[in-house]
């Protein structure tokens, strides 16, 4: 055959092949509407509870639609209640807690496991209860609540080797290994990822291989982080060792995945070796492994994996001393960055724009209603009438446009005084802020200098910990400077999400426990931006005493908005003071100050071994 057969040929089947997709994507269509239209005709019976159960297979199997699924599995769930049908309040039950978890809302996952596991208990279901332990173990992981975690998932461990299931064995062990990895309990978590390993070792386990792979790159993830705590402490050889045992064991896991086909594990492992490459220095490899990242991110969706390996790029480019690609990297970092709150923007902007138009056609509305009424009265009343009726028309046009121009002059004036405000603000910010931390940066790296001519291996030692430290904190006071300008971020929902975040981050250091109601909380109102400023900081130095004097093994941060009124609190089980002995301080002034200027009233409740409580109470709020 010819080159322009070979063509016609390969034309031929390409057309052939996109027909029978065309036709797949209309039979799945066909088979979706055919599922909705035989639930619409069925009674409420057992056979609806089946039909609805189908029809959330095929969402999950074809549509990927987690509210679908989890909105029909609720209907399932309270028809198979109304009906006593245990196998459909089995399945609906798991079915939500599944598409609560992938839709992230961690709180509804929780509500659901609780309610599952009474029903368990009582129908006797083991598997059911494994199930339930498990996911309550991932959702309490996922939550920051480390103590939980463990506690649920050795529950399920305990139920999953009682009936010899060793494949969510397998899956629990990994689970609380990475638990372990979190705490830094290194060992431990070695030996759960090990144990793990040889379940799916076992000969007949069939997983597809994909256990195999997930523990070892779970494996090679503790000793990335025993290398990473080996190198704070100073001791490069011990890290290079733990480094390059990492990325002998990602190989591993590698070879698994690509046998699996799992492309965006492939992805994330490139990035993982890469860094480690970088770690150790040997940048030739590292830029190998980031490239293959890159290109699997050309396939694989994943705004935050590729994000940071922009990050990374630019860092790797930075110690080549590839600036002008580093520089690039680092941009396409910050646009990245840039698109997961620009769609909120956007989002916001388009609402903005829905409301003046609606607003417009009311007012045109409003206007040919005054203008008919005005012909009406015009026809009916006399010359004289109509000569009073127009000079009053012009009358209130000319009095309306004077105003409205009053209107935005003053609008225009207030606007630029908040702006010229709000820059002086942040002015003052960075040069107390930024200015003192980069001025205690650039003595010490004047001290250095001279200690490194005259070798002080301690002396060096300590001044490039402290400009290591100062550099860490304008970093965190950078990023909240910038947060707090953020338009993007200007809701009472972002504003509890940034200080849960930060609490559980900050509270992981003493391995104190942080709850919240924050995931349940869905206020979109929108905070003026003095206001939010002043709440978050007020907090943010609540959770940092809390943390560093309270000796607390728990943290309760929770809003509560109701008429009008919000009321944010944070308390802990700590040590407590005696308020009447203790000497107030600078910080506690701090927070009445802020809590003055949002007008709000301030409460601090403590006693000796009782914990503290700090609450802020905004009474008859506007938002903007």
């Amino acid at each position: 055959m010819n080159a322009k057969g070979k063509r016609i040929s390969v034309n031929i089947l390409l057309l052939l092949a996109l027909c029978i997709s065309c036709l797949c994507s209309f039979a799945q269509d066909k088979t979706s509407d055919s599922l909705k239209s035989v639930l619409e005709q069925q009674r409420e019976d057992t056979n609806k509870v089946n039909t609805i159960r189908q029809l959330c297979i095929y969402l999950a199997d074809y549509a990927h639609n987690n509210n679908q699924i989890r909105q029909y599995a609720k209907e399932a769930l309270a028809l198979s209640k109304k009906l006593y049908f245990n196998e459909g309040k089995r399945w609906s039950f798991i079915t939500i807690i599944n598409a609560s978890y992938r839709l992230d809302d961690h709180i509804a996952t929780l509500y659901y496991c609780d309610s599952a596991l009474a029903f368990f208990k009582q129908s006797a279901d083991k598997q059911g209860l494994g199930l339930v332990f498990q996911a309550r173990g991932i959702c309490h992981g996922t939550l920051g609540d480390t103590t939980e975690a463990i506690s649920n998932f050795y529950e399920a461990l305990t139920i999953q080797s009682q009936l010899n299931d060793l494949l969510r064995v397998s899956q629990t062990s990994n689970s609380i290994g990475e638990i372990f990895c979190k705490q830094g309990r290194y060992a431990e978590a070695l030996d759960k990822h090990t144990a793990a390993l040889k379940i799916c070792e076992v000969p007949g386990f069939n997983d597809d291989g994909w256990g195999r792979a997930f523990s070892y790159q779970s494996i090679g993830i503790v000793y990335a982080k025993m290398g990473d705590e080996a190198a704070a402490k100073g001791n490069s050889a011990i890290a290079n060792k733990y480094w390059l045992k990492a990325i002998e064991i990602n190989g591993k896991a590698y070879q698994l995945w690509d046998e699996a086909g799992r492309i965006d594990a492939l992805t994330e492992m490139d990035y993982a070796t890469g860094n480690l490459y970088f770690k150790l220095g040997n940048f030739s490899r590292a830029t190998e492994n980031f490239k293959k990242s890159l290109d699997g991110y050309a396939i694989v969706d994943s705004k935050e994996g590729l994000n940071n390996l922009y990050l990374a790029m630019s860092k790797l480019d930075s110690a080549k001393g590839n600036y002008k690609e580093a520089y690039k990297y680092f941009k396409l970092y910050m646009i990245e960055e840039k698109k997961i709150t620009g769609q909120d923007i956007i989002r916001k902007a388009e609402g903005v724009k829905f409301k003046s138009k609606i607003e417009q056609k009311e007012y045109e509305l409003k206007l040919l209603a005054t203008e008919n009424k005005l012909q009406t009265e015009i026809g009916k009343s006399s010359r004289q009438k109509k000569n009073i009726a127009y000079a009053g028309l012009v009358f209130v046009i000319l009095g309306s446009g004077y105003g409205f121009y009053l209107f935005r002059k003053r609008k225009q004036l207030q606007n630029r005084q908040a702006m010229i405000g709000e820059r002086l603000r942040i002015s003052q910010e960075l040069h107390d802020e930024v200015g003192a931390t980069l001025s205690g940066i650039a003595m010490y790296s004047h001290l250095a200098k001279e200690q490194i001519k005259n070798p002080q291996t301690g002396a060096i030692e300590n001044s490039l910990s402290i400009i290591q430290s100062n550099a860490g904190e304008m970093v965190n006071k950078l990023n909240d400077i910038v947060w707090l300008i953020n338009p993007g971020q200007d809701s009472l929902q972002q504003l509890m999400q940034r200080l849960e975040d930060y609490a559980i981050q900050i509270a992981a250091v003493k391995n104190i426990r942080v709850k919240s109601n924050v995931n349940g909380h869905h206020s979109t109102n929108i905070l003026p931006a003095e206001t939010r400023r002043n709440i978050y900081l007020l907090f943010k130095e609540a959770i940092n005493n809390a943390v560093k004097y309270s000796s607390a093994t728990l943290l309760e941060l929770y809003i509560k908005e109701q008429d009008g009124n919000i009321e944010i609190s944070l308390k802990d089980d700590g040590d407590g003071f005696d308020m009447n002995v203790v000497k107030r301080g600078n910080g506690i002034n701090n927070m009445e100050k802020r809590a003055a200027e949002t007008g709000a009233s301030f409460s601090l409740q403590s006693r000796a071994g009782s914990g503290t409580s700090i609450s802020l109470c905004l009474k008859n709020f506007s938002f903007s």
